[in-house]
């Protein structure tokens, strides 16, 4: 079925767009501290740069986890998360 095969893709896809909105959010945010304007010029540098990144990121993750086990790809989610929470 249509969802079961590209599951992982819709995720990965799905997962970088908030991360990239996570960015544009935080720059925007940034920017507006800054008294002088010449700053809001450079804005779209960056949010462009992180929406691209982050869907080759989505990308990548996705051909590399195509063919694993659903099952060994969360052990290794949940091993890394407990690195990660632990410092």
């Amino acid at each position: 079925s249509f969802g079961r095969k590209h599951a992982f893709l819709i995720f990965s896809f799905t997962t970088g767009l908030r991360e990239g909105m996570e960015s544009i959010v935080f720059l925007i945010g940034v920017i507006s501290d800054f008294k002088d304007p010449s700053y809001v010029s450079s804005l779209p540098i960056p949010i462009i740069t992180a929406l691209i990144l982050s869907r080759i990121v989505g990308c990548i993750f996705f051909q590399g986890t195509k063919k694993m086990r659903v099952e060994h790809f969360m052990r290794f989610c949940s091993a890394l998360l407990l690195f990660i929470a632990a410092g």
